[in-house]
Parts: structure tokens; sequence; C-alpha cells
């Protein structure tokens, strides 16, 4: 995250979940043969190791911005496959936090869709292209896919990491705001992720990672460029979404948002 933060402590808990341990709990196995998520699951299990964390469980969602101007006419990100190399990190991120190996994983552009399977092992290649995204949804309302996502993640028992992918701003900047000030008061923490240069896109970025009131600091902003997109390992990409993940824990916990 970029600097100081401020929060909000007239706010109170909405919802509390306990933080588990991953002992106890029968992970998938994931095959050998899928050698990209192998690789980053171990090096998110090595990140994890880092910040204390390792065997801890989370919920693990993304969601892609399917504007235009992620499409063809735009930075084109989604031929030149950067949204497909970002869903397959996060799959086998998901597979050292999450026991069943399943993402969901949603669009936004004027509207929202969920994608019309969950991320698997079984069907991540290929994922994005056989959803028919391909930057061709129109504005960018991302605080309306954001109530989605709360739609569908507060019944998780678990606290949730949340992946947003997007190249701009949004729509309604005060209705995203709105948003993630509330999901700071239940276990969620936001990884917001702007691909490109857009010079509004990282404002506002910068902005929601410094400065929301919300009950617990709980959006980190990540930047990639083109070129930065073009070589992202996963050991990059682990780091990344490790990032936070303890400050928040505590922050998290210290707030009764999550129980031990």
């Amino acid at each position: 995250m970029f600097g100081r933060k401020k929060t909000n402590n007239s706010l109170t808990v909405l919802k509390s979940v306990k933080l588990k341990d991953q002992s106890g709990f029968q992970k998938v196995e994931l095959s050998k043969s899928h050698v990209s998520l192998v690789k980053t699951q171990e090096a998110a299990k090595v990140s994890l190791s880092k910040k204390g964390l390792e065997g801890k469980k989370f919920a693990v969602g993304i969601i892609v911005d399917n504007s235009g101007s992620m499409g063809s006419w735009g930075f084109d990100f989604y031929n030149k496959g950067y949204v497909q190399t970002l869903t397959e990190f996060a799959l086998g991120y998901a597979f050292e936090v999450d026991t069943d190996g399943l993402i969901p994983v949603g669009v936004f552009g004027s509207g929202f869709q969920w994608a019309s399977d969950d991320l698997t092992q079984d069907n991540y290649r290929g994922f994005v292209a056989s959803q028919g995204w391909n930057g061709n949804g129109g504005g960018t309302n991302t605080g309306g896919a954001l109530e989605k996502v709360q739609e569908l993640f507060d019944n998780s028992e678990d606290p949730n990491l949340i992946i947003v992918v997007t190249d701009g701003g949004p729509n309604s900047k005060s209705h995203v705001i709105q948003q993630l000030e509330l999901m700071s008061r239940k276990p969620y923490i936001v990884k917001w992720l702007i691909v490109g240069d857009d010079r509004d896109a990282l404002a506002f970025g910068k902005h929601i990672d410094d400065n929301l009131a919300g009950l617990v600091d709980n959006v980190d902003t990540k930047n990639y460029t083109g070129r930065d997109l073009a070589k992202l390992t996963p050991e990059k990409f682990a780091q990344d979404m490790s990032d936070e993940l303890d400050t928040w824990t505590a922050a998290a916990t210290a707030k009764g948002i999550l129980t031990q």
C-alpha cells in the first residue's frame, strides 16, 4: 500500500468469521501436470510463510473490467492474453489458501455477470475466451460489481480475498468508495490491480489505498503496465497477493472482524 491510512473507529463490525488453519481440512489435490499452477501455489506458500500466514484459509474471487477500453479499441488486454494470465495466477494462488480449488470469476462493464462455471484446474486453459469476454461490456460500473461480490461472498465462512482487475476509473467513484468502506466492516481484503497507466485510474487507486474511512484498511492497490504483465512471474504475483494480508489480518482481528 502507498502510505498513511485513514480509518473510522466509529464504525461497527457487520460480520465476523474465524480465521481457520488448513490443518483439519482436506485440500484439493493439484495435478502436477498443471505446471504453471503448481509454481504459483508453491510461490504462494513461500510468500504466506514470510507473512506468518502459512496454512491460513481465505476464499478467493476475481472480478475483471470488461469495459471497452480493455478491448481491441483500447488497450486490448483480453486479446493479448493478460486477463487470462491473471486468472491463472489467481487460481494457482487459491490452491494454497482455499480448500475447494474453485474461484468464482465475474466481469463488469455497464452491468455484471458471473462466469457460467467457477474457475478450476480442469477448465482454466482458455477460460476467458470460452466465456466470450473481450472488452465488450460498455462502461465501468465497478461499484455495482462490488455489490454483486458481497451478495455471493457474504455467505462465506472464511475471510475473503477479492481481486479486482481494471484499467480505468469507475463510472461512479463515490459508489466504489461506499462499497469498499462497507466491505471494511466485514471480512474482506480487496486487491485492486490496475493494468496499464491511465492517470485517472492510478489517481483513484492511490485514493482508495490511502484515504478510505473504513473500519480497517482493507484495500491494497497494485499497478501492472503492459510490459509488467508480459513478464509477470508466479513469485511476483504471489508476493503482491500476500502483501498486506498480515497487517489486515492483525487489524481485522483487533476489531473483531476475525476471530481465532
